[in-house]
Order: C-alpha cells, then structure tokens, then sequence
C-alpha cells in the first residue's frame, strides 16, 4: 500500500491570500461575498454577487505558460507554491515525480464557464 504524506498546504481565497490570512478572517466571522458589477456582461445571469479571490503577482509565473492559462490557474500555482514553501521541499525534488499536488476549487470562473458553454451550445 502506498503512503501519503501531507507536508504543506497553501491557501488563494476571497478571504485571503495565504493561510493564516484566511484562517484568521473566517474565525473572525468575515465574508468574501461581494457585488460584481461586470458580470453584467454574462446574458442570462441574473446573480451579481460573488467571493472572488484577489490575483496576486501573476508576473513571476513564465509569461510563455502564462498565455495558456485561465485565472483559476494563477490561484492554483499561487497555492501550490504556497504549499512548497510550507513544506520546505528542495526544488530538485518538486520535479522528480517523486511529489504530487492536490488543488481544489469550488468552480472555474464565469470567463471560463461561459467560454465552454458558447462551444458546446452556439446559438
């Protein structure tokens, strides 16, 4: 059987950027719940309210992988990178194929969803 072993973990949330960020603020009671004014754009969605995480530096990440990547994809490097450090992992050994990461999401964003559901439903 094999073993896994959690070593670090990372946080991107519309309550926080890092992990004691977002610990604190749900202790605290805080809500991430916001108006989203430019979700006007999407016809037929009547709901406007939202909790979307913050971008950070997206600059670190190589401009040539940036391109291909949707915003949920910043926050899951952000968050992994977060958990690397966490962890104390030497470099050499996060590309061994030796270490897994595990990310999770509630969804990807409204971009993204529509963008699917205009290839597979055209009008």
């Amino acid at each position: 059987m094999n073993r896994v072993v959690v070593t670090g973990v990372g946080a991107t949330a519309a309550l926080g950027s890092q992990l004691t960020d977002l610990a604190q603020n749900i202790s605290e009671g805080q809500s991430g719940v916001r108006q989203i004014p430019e979700w006007k754009t999407y016809q037929g969605l009547e709901s406007r309210i939202g909790a979307p995480a913050k971008l950070q530096d997206i600059r670190r990440i190589n401009r040539k992988q940036r391109r291909s990547m949707g915003r949920l994809s910043f926050f899951a490097v952000d968050a992994a990178e977060q958990a690397i450090a966490d962890a104390n992992l030497d470099p050499s050994l996060v590309t061994s194929g030796q270490v897994g990461c595990v990310v999770g999401s509630t969804m990807g964003s409204a971009a993204s969803i529509t963008e699917a559901f205009e290839i597979m439903l055209p009008d």
